[in-house]
Parts: C-alpha cells; sequence; structure tokens
C-alpha cells in the first residue's frame, strides 16, 4: 500500500492514531515512573524524615540533570539523541505494520 493511499484511508489513520497514542502513553508511563522511582520518591522520603536540606539537594540535582535534556533536539547529546531515534523507530514500525496488515487484506480480496 502506498502511503498516500494509506494516510487517505481513515478506518487504517484511526487504527494507526489509536495505536500511535497507546504508544504515547507507554512512553508518557516510561518517564513518570522513572521520574518517581529515581527522582521524586528520595525526595519525598528526605521530606517526610524532615530533612530539608537533603531534599533540598537531591531536588537540584534531579533539576540540573532534567536541564541536560530541556533542549531542542540539535542540541542534544548524542546519547539522548539515540534513544529518542528508538521510539521514532518504534512509531515507524507501528506505521509500517499497519500499512502492511492491511496491504495483506487487499490482497486477500
Amino acid at each position: 500500500m502506498e502511503i498516500n493511499e494509506f494516510f487517505k484511508n481513515k478506518d487504517i489513520l484511526k487504527e494507526v492514531r489509536e495505536k500511535l497514542a497507546e504508544f504515547e502513553h507507554e512512553q508518557w508511563l516510561s518517564w513518570v515512573s522513572y521520574l518517581i522511582k529515581h527522582h521524586l520518591s528520595s525526595v519525598l522520603e528526605q521530606l517526610q524524615s524532615k530533612n530539608i536540606e537533603g531534599a533540598s539537594k537531591s531536588l537540584n540535582s534531579s533539576i540540573r540533570i532534567w536541564n541536560e535534556y530541556i533542549k531542542p533536539y540539535k542540541q542534544l547529546p548524542e546519547s539522548i539523541k539515540e534513544r529518542d531515534r528508538e521510539y521514532a523507530d518504534k512509531i515507524l514500525e507501528i506505521i509500517n505494520s499497519s500499512t502492511q496488515a492491511k496491504s495483506k487484506e487487499k490482497n486477500l480480496k
């Protein structure tokens, strides 16, 4: 199936859109889980034990790390670009598998 034909087919587009939305949620879930596990949970523990200075240091350390990635893609370190490329590859896999499945259906008719 040609890519232009693929995007004109509203049923296929709806299906791919749903798969991409699911994937985007998985990506977000991965980030939030990482954030909580590696950054926020230690800050919360320190706050609960009234270790304000430790919580402040942990939070400042996390913010320094995050600031390294809050920039345009072209300015990111290559290691982070590679992670983003892995997600882009997964998106391409979703689109490719959908177009191949629909092509097979069309050929069976």
